[in-house]
């Protein structure tokens, strides 16, 4: 009994064992690295820069270029992103000059005229006459740049307009890209609808025959009934399509800076249009170009800049103040010459 069990053992084993043998002798199994064939089809045909920041060109859809250049020079959005870019600039050269030398001119002038109707115009000493004044002053104010503190804030001053820069083409390119989104979802349901509409008209025609059948005795009212059901859902698929059609039209208008037009004025066309070859580039250039990505390469260095100002802070600076100054007056004098009183002239100059 004990020697059967045994044999009935080693022949449940056996296969078990044999087949860890030959997996032992085999071996693990090479994994498979190779590509789908996809993945090594050749790239697309190279584009020029000029082709990647005006992308939307590539589809070669004259509605859609109009689109986007008029939402590009009449949307808010786009407006909004210039007249920020304007004031950055504006701000940037604001910085940058109040780290060139500065200064101002001041100057004043005077003119006064006396005459004494008792005095006696041979008299050496005269106490009427014409008195004029004029003086200039220009003082400067000149730091010397020592430590490099006024080349840094130039340097933050220009990393800050990048960065504003950056920003404002980012909300172009958003821009550009929600005009385009928008307007392949309206053509989708362009057609989408037109496939609805013609699904009613024969939905319209199967319910004619079958009232035609009922009425010959050919078929039940359950029948008509049916089709006529189907005939509403058709009809309740193009109304539902039309008004989301009517939507996507008003938001491509509002995105564009003509929402006060009424949708007439947007045709879509119920077509599916080619899509445009891949660009043959790396995915890290075209990262590089991003204008989120390098809007924030110029805040990062914006922020190591201004890092670098508050330790430069810290160390002493050293300004020279020179200053010119010219005075000029003219009054009568005490020189007499031939019976004839004279004016004299007295001029000042002063430098540093």
């Amino acid at each position: 009994m004990t020697a059967a069990r045994l044999t009935v053992r080693l022949l449940l084993v056996a296969p078990s064992m044999a087949l860890l043998t030959a997996c032992a002798f085999k071996g693990p199994r090479a994994p498979e690295v190779t590509p789908p064939p996809a993945y090594e089809a050749p790239a697309g045909a190279p584009l020029a820069e000029e082709t990647l920041d005006r992308w939307w060109t590539a589809f070669n859809d004259p509605a859609l270029t109009s689109l986007v250049e008029d939402a590009l020079a009449r949307s808010p959005d786009a407006r909004s992103a210039a007249q920020r870019l304007i004031e950055a600039r504006a701000s940037r050269d604001s910085q940058v000059a109040q780290t060139f030398p500065r200064g101002n001119i001041a100057g004043n002038g005077s003119l006064r005229q006396t005459e004494d109707l008792g005095s006696n115009s041979s008299a050496l000493f005269p106490t009427g006459g014409r008195t004029e004044s004029e003086t200039l002053n220009f003082n400067v104010s000149w730091e010397i740049d020592l430590f490099g503190r006024l080349s840094a804030a130039r340097r933050v001053a220009d990393a800050d307009l990048a960065a504003v820069r950056f920003n404002s083409e980012g909300a172009r390119a958003a821009l550009a890209a929600s005009v385009a989104d928008s307007y392949f979802a309206a053509r989708g349901l362009a057609i989408q609808l037109a496939d609805a509409r013609q699904t009613a008209r024969i939905q319209g025609q199967i319910r004619d025959i079958a009232r035609i059948k009922l009425e010959r005795g050919l078929s039940p009212a359950s029948d008509l009934d049916r089709v006529s059901g189907d005939l509403a859902q058709a009809e309740a698929q193009v109304t539902s399509l039309e008004a989301e059609l009517h939507a996507a039209q008003r938001t491509l208008l509002v995105l564009v800076g003509r929402g006060f037009e009424p949708t007439d004025n947007l045709p879509v066309e119920a077509a599916a249009p080619d899509s445009p070859p891949v660009p043959a580039a790396l995915p890290g250039d075209l990262l590089a170009r991003r204008p989120d990505v390098r809007e924030a390469e110029a805040r990062l260095v914006s922020s190591v800049g201004r890092q670098r100002l508050a330790n430069l802070a810290l160390f002493p600076s050293f300004t020279i103040n020179p200053g010119v100054g010219l005075s000029r007056s003219v009054a009568p004098g005490v020189t007499f010459s031939s019976g004839t009183i004279t004016p004299t002239t007295t001029t000042t100059q002063t430098g540093f």
